[in-house]
């Protein structure tokens, strides 16, 4: 697996750019020189490859002298262990003598680097930046933001040939031996490990892009949804100027009933995280309104919820001075599909020297990324390509095209409407349904008021008197499910009551990698009860008494709602 190891001096945005790559925050970022002193690795994925990357602390120009101690050891343990190396510089600074000086040390270490010039947010500061650059000898330098999740593109194509070595590498070395998938019988006498808590794999939650036109109510709703003020939500054009970030428990009643009867002493559901994106406009992939950095927020996560303003309301200004659901969905899906034209060409230039060589798997591969660029260029979103085996559905997701993420209508309507909902809202699923997607009409105000009620019975007596029977949030979490094929499973015990997603179609060993990668590796076997049985049954002792506790191998296939106690030696 590579190891790619990000160094470079204070303060130029390296632990920002890991904790993109590590798609989670695990390192500090501050504008304190110094404030990373030990190095971290975090796994990520990208082309579907699975990779190490780590942060290592920023040193000064003489480090080789100064920096003593753990800093400068646990960097030199860092580059060591490392395959290649991203060599960050500032782009506001231009290149310095300690970024000279780090050059010549990276050299000497006779590894692949990347030149990343970051801090890129102002092209024309970053100019000169970007022409000094070529001097420490690197090749060509990749201009990037990370703090605004711009210019990833040119990286994550940067990044791709030493990935595709790396995984090439990996399958060539892999050694074979005895796979204890393969035996059941022969699992008497293993020894079965039990992890702690602390353990136990930080599960990382599905991310859910918020977009639509400035004042559709967008940050209403994500306010609604997190429980939180985090968003503004102002009646004026691009009062979101920085992505929101908000982490939603998964209401799910099967999870109480199973912790009530497991006597649990606690209970932890699944999350969702929303990204409130601030509003797009005619021209952003080309900059216009607050510009493309937010386009790249979007490609970080799995799916689009596109909210629609299906309101009138003369005190609530609309960019285009009317109301026309279908009007704004055509002008952000356009804006999303130049912004992915772009980006695919460039991927496309990138891999296309590869297609004269006898690698099949390229030429493939190349083929079909002209097929979707084919489709983007006559205005056709990227979803409207099917991949017709894995080795397409994995070049789809490597390829990070925000068309190509499944998108959720959210109709936002007058409380009025809340229950019915519109002649809008019959537009907007009529359009959703000839796009095989999904439309729910919710009322963002309402959710607003909903989510100041602490109260279970203040929410259920509030909601019935409105004609509704559940929260927008529930139908809203429905959707999204079903459109990325996720489904629930469960695990209880005395410590807690714990709900996993789990793609549907996911067989024992990939749910059980959900909670730790080591249950995955060593998995032998699952030991399931349904949901019915377990709560009809009283509990994991009655329904193994009653012959409903099942023992599976590695091609059982999850269901949901299933309770599973896994099994696996490593």
């Amino acid at each position: 697996m590579l190891r790619l190891a990000i160094i470079g001096r204070p303060n130029v945005g390296k632990s920002t750019l890991f904790n993109k790559l590590a798609g989670k925050h695990l390192a500090i970022v501050d504008d304190t020189p110094g404030i990373t002193r030990d190095w971290r690795e975090s796994g990520a994925t990208l082309f579907g490859h699975n990779f190490t990357v780590i942060d290592t602390a920023g040193l000064e120009e003489s480090f080789d002298d100064s920096i003593q101690g753990r800093m400068r050891k646990q960097t030199e343990a860092a580059l060591e262990q490392a395959d290649c190396l991203l060599f960050v510089i500032d782009g506001r600074t231009g290149v310095t003598p300690a970024d000279e000086h780090f050059a010549d040390f990276l050299r000497k270490q006779k590894k692949p680097v990347i030149l990343v010039v970051n801090k890129c947010e102002n092209a024309r500061t970053a100019q000169p930046t970007l022409a000094e650059s070529y001097a420490l000898g690197f090749g060509e330098p990749v201009a990037l933001s990370a703090a605004h999740s711009d210019g990833f593109d040119d990286l994550f194509a940067a990044l791709q040939p030493y990935l595709d070595q790396s995984a090439a590498d990996d399958e060539e070395n892999e050694e074979t031996g005895h796979d204890v998938h393969d035996d059941l019988d022969d699992i008497e006498g293993r020894e079965d490990f039990e992890f702690e808590q602390e353990e136990i794999d930080p599960e990382k939650p599905i991310k859910i892009a918020i977009v639509g036109r400035p004042n559709v109510g967008k940050s209403t709703l994500f306010n609604a949804l997190t429980a939180t003020a985090a968003a503004q939500a102002e009646n004026f054009p691009f009062c979101t100027i920085e992505p929101n970030v908000g982490k939603v428990a998964v209401p799910d009643a099967r999870l109480d009933r199973i912790a009530k009867i497991g006597k649990s002493a606690k209970i932890v559901p699944t999350q969702l995280e929303f990204v409130d994106i601030a509003g797009l406009v005619k021209g952003a992939s080309k900059g216009e309104g607050l510009g493309n950095q937010f386009l790249s927020n979007i490609r970080e996560t799995d799916a689009i919820i596109h909210v629609l303003r299906c309101f009138e309301n003369q005190d609530i200004t609309h960019v285009e001075g009317s109301i026309d659901p279908l009007r704004d969905a055509e002008v952000i899906e356009t804006e999303l599909m130049l912004a992915d034209l772009e980006s695919l060409q460039k991927q496309c230039d990138a891999i296309v020297r590869k297609t004269k060589s006898n690698d099949a798997e390229i030429k493939a591969q190349y083929a079909f990324m002209q097929t979707v660029l084919k489709a983007l260029e006559e205005g056709k979103s990227a979803r409207t390509v099917t991949p017709s085996n894995e080795d397409e559905k994995r070049w789809m997701h490597s390829l990070h095209l925000m068309t190509a993420k499944p998108v959720l209508y959210v109709c936002n309507v007058n409380e009025n409407d809340a229950a019915a909902g519109n002649d809008w809202t019959k537009k907007v699923e009529e359009m959703a349904a000839a796009q095989g997607s999904e439309a729910v009409t919710i009322c963002a105000a309402i959710e607003s008021e909903i989510a100041q009620l602490d109260n279970a019975e203040d929410k259920a007596e509030f909601l019935e008197s409105l004609g509704l029977t559940e929260p927008g949030l529930n139908k809203i979490i429905r959707a999204g499910y079903a459109l990325l094929g996720l489904h629930t499973y469960f695990t209880v015990g005395p410590k807690e009551a714990r709900a996993w997603t789990v793609r549907i179609g996911a067989k024992a060993p990939e749910a059980a990698g959900e909670i730790h990668t080591d249950f995955e590796k060593g998995f032998i076997k699952a030991e399931v009860i349904s949901f019915e049985d377990y709560t009809a049954l009283g509990g994991e002792q009655a329904a193994k008494d009653a012959g409903k506790m099942r023992q599976e191998g590695k091609d059982y296939v999850v269901h949901d709602g299933d309770l599973i106690l896994f099994r696996f030696n490593v």
